[in-house]
């Protein structure tokens, strides 16, 4: 059966002339008594070349009972909720950490140090090595707990001196200068590609730690120094692309309906409508 076979139409106006449609805002879903039962499902790993389709030919006999694997495990939006094989995973994570992160030089331990430090998304950037400007750019995202600035539109190419070039806000009102009242900062990590720049710390069971905590590695200086300054950290260290491809691997991990309920599910769709 046709997921979307069953569903009720609804009139729409589609560039002045009406229309009778699918209502595809509807939503259904398996009882909570079926979804706490262990025997109603069996396990599956989803292989890279598996798709909802594939899956459906393979156990249901049919890639039009597609809509039951999305069904059994909650899914919304396919595109981002399913496993994605690799180009699309690649593609995604490079659109969500775009550019460079620059990290502040830190010679303190305490953040309260650089509160008053804040970019706001979409300012300008420049980048100042002794007095001349040698790049600008545009804030991506600030993160503040991090002290992670992600930057955009400056070539990937370019070197920045750790402890010399300096970050400053640009002056709104004369480009591709620096703002010297502005938040300002001495570089103190480069990373020229954002996706592997840190994303967080974990602990050897897998839990967030806090950046600020101290290492004793490293004469108990936090975390997020002893990252800047590249040394070796107690924690383990979380890059972007390391945390979008945990979440992308958990997903591999899927229930499926056994197929002699199948028919049940369907029986049930068709009485809703």
């Amino acid at each position: 059966m046709s997921f979307f076979s069953e569903f009720p139409k609804v009139v729409h106006d589609v560039a002045g002339s009406k229309r009778l449609l699918t209502n595809i805002l509807r939503r259904i879903g398996i009882k909570r008594t079926f979804k706490e039962n262990a025997g109603f499902f069996i396990d599956y790993t989803v292989k890279n070349s598996d798709t909802p389709e594939i899956i459906a030919d393979k156990l249901y006999d049919a890639p039009t009972r597609h809509w039951l694997p999305i069904l059994a495990n909650d899914i919304i939006d396919p595109q981002f909720d399913w496993v994605q094989d690799q180009s699309m995973h690649e593609k995604l994570v490079s659109e969500k950490y775009p550019g460079r992160a620059i990290f502040p030089l830190i010679d303190f331990v305490s953040p309260a140090f650089f509160s008053a430090l804040d970019f706001a998304i979409g300012d300008g950037v420049v980048i100042v090595r002794g007095d001349n400007v040698i790049a600008t750019g545009q804030v991506h995202a600030w993160n503040k707990s991090l002290f992670k600035l992600e930057v955009t539109g400056i070539s990937q190419t370019l070197s920045l001196l750790v402890g010399s070039d300096k970050v400053y806000e640009e002056d709104p009102l004369n480009a591709g200068q620096a703002l010297l009242d502005g938040p300002n900062f001495v570089v103190g990590r480069d990373i020229a590609i954002n996706a592997e720049s840190l994303h967080h710390f974990e602990d050897d069971d897998g839990r967030t730690v806090d950046a600020w905590r101290n290492d004793p590695l490293i004469d108990t200086s936090p975390l997020i120094k002893a990252y800047i300054d590249e040394k070796k950290s107690i924690e383990t260290i979380i890059t972007n692309r390391i945390f979008e491809d945990n979440i992308n691997e958990d997903k591999r991990s899927i229930r499926l309906i056994r197929n002699e309920f199948v028919d049940n599910i369907e029986q049930g769709l068709e009485s809703q409508f």
